[in-house]
């Protein structure tokens, strides 16, 4: 009986140790954020409804296949960072941090810095 109780010990007492471990994660920070970054910018340029749910999973799995991975490590991905949402936060925090950046470099502009005479119509006089 002494016997079997330490080899129960000894094999469930590593389980417990590498149970209590952080786990790594399946898509590191940096993966992460550029995932979730092409992920939003597919979302907003992509010229399909939001309802047409095919298309989407479409685009996402030429995502996936750019990067090497497939919709179950993704999803692994998403679970994970979901049990450490403060990981989550940091991780969207520098996605809208860049896509801020991105948008601010852009010689755009915006119509609120233009004058009401560059807002008209051109109107050009034909001859």
């Amino acid at each position: 009986m002494r016997h079997i109780l330490l080899g129960l010990l000894g094999v469930c007492l590593p389980m417990f140790f590498f149970s209590s471990c952080e786990e790594r994660p399946p898509l590191s920070d940096g993966e992460m954020e550029e995932l979730v970054q092409e992920l939003l910018l597919t979302n907003q340029c992509a010229p399909y409804p939001a309802e047409d749910t095919i298309k989407y999973v479409n685009l996402y799995a030429d995502i996936y296949l750019r990067r090497g991975l497939d919709s179950l490590r993704v999803d692994s991905a998403f679970r994970y960072y979901a049990v450490y949402p403060d990981r989550l936060d940091a991780i969207l925090d520098r996605v809208i941090a860049r896509m801020q950046r991105e948008f601010d470099s852009l010689d755009v502009v915006r119509p609120e810095e233009m004058k009401l005479e560059e807002l008209q119509p051109a109107t050009e006089e034909l001859e």
